[in-house]
């Protein structure tokens, strides 16, 4: 993304930057779509009409000083691709910075998630691990959160923070890892109940805390970098692709999917979704 950011003024073609990444065009291109979400072509463009766009807004250029900005060669067609993207000229936003446009077309630098990518009968989808767990016992503490709040990321960040600090003293739960339940209400209200636990080494009867149990069983784990709360839609995607590709079946064991951190570092995750025996 820094390249294409750094060069934006240029003629990007899938060539220069399949060549750039020492992929072929037709792995680049695949490769891309999955990890943004949209073509190369459709991110590039993008890309140089949401900066025209912020120009137009914040400078006195012309529109056709910042046409060849971005690598138009001729301004009509500058006009013609900004209309069709915004819905509105560049010409008219000049005179009128203050008119309506397309928000929803804006195209912001996107930010890479990192997971690993696996080739499947031709292909391209997240690559997963199936790996059986034995029954845990934990003990933790839970919060019901709701996706439709804006204040959703932040509730569970600090519904989190707040878990690692209550236990990191606690010497009868294990501190070397930690495990985030999330089950939903069964609904399309878009609540959850996220629970956070430890594992339990001497049992205690704490009353601020709730014991639940990691059901036996078959999963799929997929790793994932990053703040998940941030990327938790790009996992939601990347899944669902996932499930209809490799077509597994999903195990109903009263978890919808099982997180598991290194207190030490957050930015690195298994994201854990039960599933029937794969063998």
């Amino acid at each position: 993304m820094d390249y294409i950011e750094d060069n934006i003024s240029d003629n990007l073609t899938i060539k220069e930057l399949s060549e750039k990444f020492y992929l072929s065009e037709f792995h680049f291109s695949r490769i891309f779509r999955i990890a943004i979400g949209i073509s190369v072509k459709q991110y590039v463009l993008g890309r140089k009409l949401s900066l025209s766009l912020y120009e137009l807004i914040k400078s006195d250029k012309s529109v056709t000083d910042i046409a060849f900005k971005y690598g138009f060669i001729y301004p009509e067609v500058f006009s013609r691709a900004f209309k069709k993207h915004f819905g509105i000229s560049p010409s008219d936003i000049r005179n009128n910075k203050t008119l309506l446009f397309n928000k929803d077309a804006f195209t912001d630098k996107a930010e890479i998630v990192e997971r690993d990518i696996a080739n499947y009968q031709g292909m391209m989808t997240i690559k997963e691990t199936f790996i059986y767990l034995d029954e845990t016992a934990l003990c933790g503490m839970s919060v019901i959160v709701d996706e439709s709040r804006s204040s959703f990321n932040d509730d569970l960040t600090a519904a989190g923070e707040k878990f690692i600090k209550n236990t990191n003293e606690d010497n009868f739960l294990k501190q070397d890892k930690f495990y985030v339940l999330v089950s939903c209400f069964g609904d399309d209200s878009g609540k959850y109940t996220v629970y956070y636990g430890k594992e339990i080494l001497v049992e205690q009867n704490k009353l601020q805390y709730e014991k639940r149990r990691i059901p036996k069983g078959w999963y799929a784990s997929f790793s994932y970098s990053g703040n998940l709360t941030d990327n938790r839609l790009t996992f939601v995607d990347d899944f669902y692709r996932w499930l209809m590709i490799k077509e597994v079946q999903l195990e109903d064991n009263g978890i919808g999917m099982l997180n598991i951190f290194n207190p030490e570092n957050l930015q690195d995750v298994k994201i854990l979704i039960p599933v029937k025996n794969p063998k």
